[in-house]
């Protein structure tokens, strides 16, 4: 489906004085923290989120260096400046890089259950900036690398619609 094709629905994230257009065929979920919303993003598995921080916990730096751990390895394919809403700001695109690892669980008698999961490729592509208000904001999403371009044109759109009011 083109960005062309969706019935967009105007959405508010009033904590923040952001609006954007929802995809109307995805549900609006708030983080548990109250910091923000995300759509999950069909056909991409548990991986595909658009989302929207505001608050302490959504500087872009902060946000960025908190992505690796001992698994995964990241990437900055891009950083430069850019707009959110009229704002500046600044956008990041980042590769994240998860070896095959071994995992443990239990099975239903109880006994150990080894199993290997495979490597994940994911990208993230956000935007942060500064509020009217002084509060940091991050547009965004995270999809697989091999994302089809038709996905990543509509949360592209998404993340450029986004507007300060």
């Amino acid at each position: 489906m083109t960005p062309a094709m969706v019935r967009w629905q105007k959405a508010r994230l009033e904590a923040a004085g952001l609006d954007w257009h929802a995809h109307p065929e995805w549900p609006v979920l708030r983080l548990a923290d109250g910091g923000g919303v995300y759509q999950p993003v069909p056909d991409t598995g548990s991986t595909g989120v658009f989302f929207l921080r505001h608050g302490p916990g959504a500087e872009l730096d902060g946000y960025v260096a908190a992505l690796g751990d001992a698994l995964t390895r990241t990437r900055v394919l891009q950083d430069e400046d850019a707009l959110v809403g009229g704002r500046p700001g600044r956008m990041v695109e980042v590769a994240l890089e998860t070896a095959a690892h071994g995992v443990y669980h239990a099975q239903e008698d109880g006994g150990p259950v080894d199993e290997t999961v495979p490597p994940t490729s994911t990208r993230i592509h956000v935007v942060g900036a500064t509020s009217p208000g002084g509060a940091p904001v991050l547009v965004g999403y995270r999809v697989p690398a091999d994302v089809p371009s038709a996905i990543e044109k509509l949360l592209r759109d998404m993340v450029s619609q986004v507007s300060f009011s």
